[in-house]
């Protein structure tokens, strides 16, 4: 199926136009003259979202019109009225069909390849050359597809919009995959970060005898001992005190005088050896308050200590986890990747091939073919992209020199492909029919 009638009106840069399409149509013209606007008016009227309806509309226009008429006598009539995009399909008859859009998108790929896309890559862009092969295929990628191949990302699957070219499905798939290992790598970098402060942390807080430092409880009941010793001693003197008064009491009639300095010596023996006592007292437990209180600011410390190690931990099992789903995602990106290659092992084009990210054809290397072998390639990719409707939409043919541009033509032919073509020339908007 061709086309063999288009109608533009009010549409892009085009006021008005008509074309009767032939075989080959080269729309010619200097820049801005119009002739994309004509490829992408017939891109639109067939479904293309490549412009929002609104910015379809001719500067000024208020309505805009694009008709196709198919040589099966079928006609696609598109309008663009206030901000909406409206499309009419009919058969011979004027019978319209009930879902027009539906019946466009399976006679014609939106998404078909334009051959100087291929044509016109350069040896750097390895990538982008298996990337138009690869979207010349009919392939699409689910819901359930994208939950089986990335359940990481299994909660946003419906937010992909899976009606687009598997191909763009499996590239979002990646990114978001991409994304969220990217927020887990910076989750493991802050908390390892946050292990290795403490870590530090400890290391400079942590006492270095605080294995030998006695328990607090030893401590305490040695002071408590030595307490209750010097009770003891203070006890005792004050009752030999006590019992040589009591007796100096019995003689203090006869020995008034010698007692009186005898108490005070008694009295001044006793606070001696309570001074002594307190002394020697003293020299022993001091070393004990001296321990309680180093065992207290060293329990305080440890306590700070133990609590940060308990952090560490906290934070090590944070670590593993987050790192364990950075391998997980990277795991699953793999996947998708190995996804990708699997699509471009079923090429259904003889002799064509990806080999390591590289286009092959019959063995040679895409760069090593002659300018026929490539454009006669870049045609069979845009035939096995195309549906029932065997349209080719060329922009760009001014980049072929008049040889390049007879060996297009031929292999589009040859393939059944009607091809509409533009090229940049010196002259006003004009078209030539073959």
């Amino acid at each position: 199926m061709n086309i063999s009638s288009i109608v533009i009106k009010n549409i892009l840069g085009i006021k008005e136009y008509m074309i009767k399409p032939g075989s080959i149509t080269a729309i010619e013209g200097r820049n801005a003259s119009g002739k994309s606007s004509i490829i992408n008016a017939i891109r639109a009227a067939l479904g293309s979202a490549d412009f929002a309806p609104a910015q379809l509309l001719h500067q000024g226009a208020e309505e805009g019109e694009v008709v196709l008429v198919f040589d099966d006598g079928t006609t696609v009539q598109r309008k663009i009225k206030d901000g909406a995009s409206t499309v009419k399909v009919t058969d011979k008859e004027g019978n319209k069909f009930g879902k027009p859009q539906s019946l466009l998108d399976s006679l014609y790929r939106i998404a078909q390849v334009n051959p100087m896309k291929l044509l016109l890559t350069d040896k750097k862009s390895r990538d982008e050359r298996s990337r138009v092969i690869l979207e010349a295929m009919h392939f699409t990628f689910g819901v359930d597809d994208i939950v089986a191949i990335a359940p990481a990302i299994a909660s946003q699957a419906k937010m992909i919009d899976t009606q687009k070219h598997g191909l763009l499905v499996l590239d979002e798939v990646e990114s978001r995959l991409f994304e969220r290992r990217q927020d887990v790598n910076r989750q493991v970098k802050i908390v390892k970060g946050n292990i290795e402060k403490i870590q530090l942390a400890i290391l400079e807080a942590e006492p270095a005898d605080a294995e030998a430092s006695l328990p607090m409880n030893d401590l305490l009941e040695a002071q408590k001992k030595l307490n209750a010793k010097m009770q003891e001693y203070i006890t005792l003197f004050n009752t030999e005190k006590q019992t040589v008064l009591d007796q100096l009491n019995k003689e203090r009639a006869e020995y008034l005088d010698a007692w009186a300095v005898r108490v005070a010596k008694v009295q001044q023996e006793t606070a001696d050896k309570i001074t002594q006592k307190q002394i020697d007292f003293n020299a022993r437990i001091k070393p004990v308050e001296d321990a309680i209180a180093k065992a207290e600011s060293s329990g305080k410390l440890l306590a700070v200590v133990q609590s940060q190690k308990d952090q560490v931990a906290g934070w090590t099992q944070e670590h593993a986890a987050w790192d364990s789903e950075a391998e997980m995602l990277t795991a699953q990106i793999e996947a998708v990747r190995a996804r990708k290659l699997d699509e471009a092992s079923k090429l259904p084009i003889e002799g064509l091939s990806i080999v390591d990210g590289e286009l092959v054809f019959f063995g040679l290397p895409f760069d090593s073919l002659n300018t026929a072998q490539r454009i006669s390639l870049a045609v069979k990719v845009a035939a096995m992209a195309a549906g029932e409707l065997k349209v080719v939409c060329v922009d760009g043919c001014e980049a072929l020199d008049s040889e390049q541009m007879v060996l297009l033509e031929e292999a589009c032919t040859e393939a059944g492909l009607q091809m509409i073509c533009t090229t940049v020339t010196d002259s006003d908007l004009q078209v030539k029919v073959v």
